[in-house]
């Protein structure tokens, strides 16, 4: 089956939501079919899947998370992009990520007829909240009508979490009968062994966004918790954009912005992973899949998509605080023998989450519209 995948994004920028869409497209291509992408004029070339970019604009070039109101009129020109080649592409169906890509695949599918599926990470109006971009009043109003037309103009839905399931479900009843998980996993590649080093014990890493939405505020008022009582500590921070002026009074290796692709060799020079994204959040979280696949003992709060993931292979913070996740960090470089034995539960239940598996179910769904 030929898929149209709709991602407005400056696609690939290493980011949570663009190694969702890598993955997804190669699991597809793996399996035997083929997808055409269409993005931003920004971002890299990656992956086995046709790539089509809509028209540059040389005054746009924000490659990070978050609203803009440029991306009005980066939309239209996206839809025009789309409307003026699709007929040569022979897809069979729209795969849009984001509400803002069911958005433009909605205009798409009154020019085609195609079935229209979206794949949400997160709720839209949750994720504007969590960027402070909306206040009581119009925009809030606005933005909530919206995303209640998107979720009921699809053929379907695929949620990357539990917790937008329940969320929705409990919002609209009616969108169960057309609404699934579709989780986040790991694509099978060579293993990484763990280097042989002392300071792999003491050493805790992070990668993500560094926004206030991603968890990190809490992770910084941790971080100086956590030297308090274990001084040797070293503490790794992978992601962008990277706070200005640093903290230079702690024990912090800024690296920004990584390849995903050579994410392993950071993650392999460790052995306590975190993950500190608020336990309010309707986003799943694909880098602690990644954390588990490298046998790292992982620290996050306790949300349902958290517990559900990491099930008795990893340490939950049962309250929002930065004490909370300090307490359980510190727990973990106290405890040597258990830290390695939980890194090695998770690195096994890990392989339960492969993409190559967690693909047929899109694929089902796929069947079932065209």
């Amino acid at each position: 089956m030929r898929v149209l995948m709709i991602a407005p994004t400056p696609y690939f920028s290493d980011r949570g939501c663009h190694i969702r869409i890598y993955n997804e497209i190669e699991a597809l291509q793996t399996t035997g079919h083929s997808v055409v992408l269409y993005t931003y004029h920004l971002g890299r070339q990656v992956g086995s899947a046709t790539i089509q970019r809509s028209v540059a604009i040389p005054w746009y070039n924000k490659t990070t998370a978050g609203p803009s109101w440029h991306k009005l009129y980066l939309d239209v020109l996206l839809w025009w992009k789309i409307i003026t080649t699709v007929r040569r592409e022979h897809v069979q169906l729209i795969h849009a990520h984001l509400h803002e890509g069911a958005w433009i695949g909605w205009w798409v599918k009154l020019f085609t007829g195609l079935p229209l599926i979206l794949d949400a990470q997160g709720s839209l109006v949750a994720e504007l909240d969590s960027y402070g971009w909306l206040q009581a009043g119009w925009r809030r109003r606005w933005f909530v009508m919206i995303e209640r037309w998107i979720v009921h103009h699809v053929d379907y839905i695929f949620v990357s979490s539990t917790t937008l399931l329940q969320q929705y479900s409990e919002r609209w009843p009616k969108l169960t009968e057309k609404m699934t998980v579709l989780a986040d996993g790991i694509l099978p590649r060579q293993p990484i062994s763990q280097i042989a080093n002392s300071a792999l014990a003491r050493t805790v890493i992070y990668t993500g966004g560094l926004t206030a939405s991603k968890g990190i505020n809490d992770l910084l008022r941790a971080i100086p918790l956590v030297v308090e009582k274990i001084p040797a500590v070293r503490f790794v921070i992978i992601g962008y954009p990277v706070p200005q002026p640093l903290p230079t009074n702690l024990p912090i290796d800024w690296v920004g912005q990584v390849d995903y692709f050579t994410l392993s060799r950071y993650l392999a020079n460790a052995q306590i992973a975190v993950e500190p994204k608020p336990m309010n959040s309707t986003e799943s979280s694909g880098k602690l899949l990644q954390y588990m696949a490298h046998g790292l003992a992982v620290v996050a709060f306790s949300s349902s998509h958290n517990a559900a993931t990491l099930g008795q292979a990893g340490l939950l913070a049962t309250t929002q605080s930065a004490e909370a996740l300090a307490e359980r960090i510190i727990w973990l470089l106290q405890h040597p023998e258990q830290t390695t034995a939980l890194g090695q539960a998770a690195q096994r239940r890990a392989q339960n989450f492969s993409w190559l598996k967690i693909i047929v179910q899109a694929t089902t769904v796929y069947e079932q519209m065209v």
